[in-house]
């Protein structure tokens, strides 16, 4: 009987034993489930907080990616001097970045982050160049295609190409949204490139869908010559700028080309025209300025008799005064100073051979209006609601060529300057904060020489579109992780590169 009473309970042990091993195992299974995602996000988001103060939104955190199809190279991380940077390798392909040296890294906003599944890393590390492609260093995170190669004709995404090839020696460039009223392209915009060929420029303009597909390319300006720089204009049309001395003018082109191109007041007299910015802040009192690649050209600036903002075609075609910048800097280094405006074309040719020779890039944020000196490597800031001005360098060992064209991407005191850079061992493109901090985005690998032109965003920040002039190709750049370029600020320093 004793052996009949003792089966029943053998049984019913087992059969403990093995609910509690099966319940340990369902609980095992339900921790590494719910806590290994939520342990790999808080390393995602230790990680990216760590890259860059970024403002990520919901739609940030839901857009997603696409795996780059183009073949890269990862890198050895190139470390900057000790005193500049903060990244330390740990092995042949590792990095890992030291919280407590520089730079100093802003926490992400608590109030603007939603922390969801479906949350994208953020992955770019500006500065840090440790990947190639299309022999181009690239920051961390980023990838880069080519879009255009010069004499070749330009391929569509429905696998048609275009009639026109595109241009030679691509130059300045700017995107423009197609107009929420057009219901042709809704969501799309247009690319504009300048051809800095002699006797046979132009612009050409690439039309993107609202994907960012290439679906159209075609010349909008032809017949004119060395096409270098240029900027756009309130009401959205594009100034192309001649450098072509006595001969060189200032034209006004329709990105979408529907009304034909026409030459500006701008010019004049002629000259080796470069950068196009504006001050619009008056309506009644707009200002138009454009820069001169040159030793002495002069810096003017343009104010219309007469602006008419209901019809804005005609405001850089008809009557207005040109003046000249003045500098008087007041101490022996050049750094600071005061500034004027005279009529006097001369006096402003001497001026700029003494204090600001052969000026390119130019921009305008709030009321400080930006240029530089490719000879000086100089950044000169006006404050233009006085009468003041500063000088910086931009050489830092951060250009081997001079700074040329100047891109924002923000309308406000917050925003980044971008460069590109006139020539050099390493040519690329580089930013300046509202800081003061600079850093390095990419750069040539392998050539000498090469100047990158064209800077310029999608309407949705989310594409950066750059050329190597002298090789003939359009690159569009792109981030891995989908975010767009802007955020509040970018808190690296620069990045300087190998020894040149």
């Amino acid at each position: 009987m004793s052996s009949n009473k003792e089966a029943p309970i053998m049984n019913m042990k087992k059969e403990t034993k093995a609910k509690v091993k099966k319940g340990l195992v369902v609980t095992l299974c339900i921790v590494t489930v719910v806590l290994l995602p939520i342990l790999m996000l808080t390393g995602a988001l230790s990680d990216g907080a760590e890259t860059t103060a970024v403002s990520i939104t919901l739609s940030e955190i839901n857009s997603g990616t696409e795996p780059s199809t183009e073949q890269e190279e990862t890198l050895p991380v190139e470390r900057s001097p000790t005193n500049e940077s903060n990244i330390s390798p740990t092995g042949t392909n590792e990095q890992s970045v030291s919280p407590t040296n520089e730079p100093s890294i802003s926490p992400l906003p608590t109030n603007e982050l939603s922390v969801s599944p479906s949350l994208v890393p953020v992955t770019y590390r500006p500065g840090l160049l440790n990947k190639k492609q299309h022999d181009i260093l690239l920051s961390q995170g980023l990838k880069i295609k080519i879009i255009a190669e010069a004499d070749k004709r330009v391929k569509y995404h429905n696998g048609n190409y275009s009639s026109t090839r595109f241009h030679f020696w691509p130059d300045m460039g700017d995107t423009f949204a197609v107009p929420a009223s057009s219901t042709d392209n809704p969501g799309g915009w247009v690319y504009v490139s300048n051809s800095e060929i002699e006797d046979d420029g132009g612009v050409g303009a690439f039309t993107f869908d609202k994907d960012g597909n290439i679906i159209d390319y075609r010349m909008v300006l032809t017949g004119t010559s060395l096409n270098c720089g240029g900027g756009r204009t309130p009401w959205n049309t594009w100034i192309s700028c001649e450098e072509n001395g006595s001969k060189g003018q200032i034209y006004e082109v329709d990105p979408f080309g529907n009304s034909s191109p026409r030459k500006t007041v701008l010019g004049r007299d002629g000259g080796n025209f470069e950068s196009f910015a504006y001050d619009d802040r008056d309506p009644d009192t707009p200002r138009f300025f454009v820069s001169e690649d040159q030793e002495d050209g002069a810096l003017r600036r343009f104010t219309p008799d007469d602006p008419n903002w209901i019809d804005p075609s005609d405001m850089l075609h008809g009557d207005g005064k040109i003046d000249y910048l003045v500098l008087d800097p007041s101490d022996s280094r050049k750094l600071h100073g005061t500034y004027s405006w005279t009529q006097s074309k001369s006096l402003g040719s001497d001026s700029a051979l003494n204090d600001f020779e052969n000026v390119e890039g130019i921009d305008r944020v709030g009321n400080q209006l930006f240029f530089v000196s490719k000879v000086q490597k100089e950044l000169f800031i006006l404050d233009l609601d006085g009468n003041t001005y500063t000088n910086e360098s931009t050489q830092r060992d951060i250009f081997q060529g001079g700074p040329d064209q100047m891109k924002r991407i923000f309308d406000d005191d917050s925003g980044i300057l971008y460069f590109t850079e006139d020539g050099g061992k390493r040519a690329g493109v580089h930013a300046r904060d509202m800081n003061g901090n600079y850093y390095t985005i990419l750069e040539s690998a392998t050539n000498d020489g090469i100047e990158t032109t064209g800077l310029s965003f999608s309407p949705d920040h989310k594409s950066m579109y750059i050329a190597f002039q002298k090789l003939g190709l359009l690159f569009s750049v792109s981030r891995n992780d989908g975010l767009p370029f802007d955020g509040r600020s970018l808190n690296v320093k620069y990045h300087n590169s190998a020894t040149r």
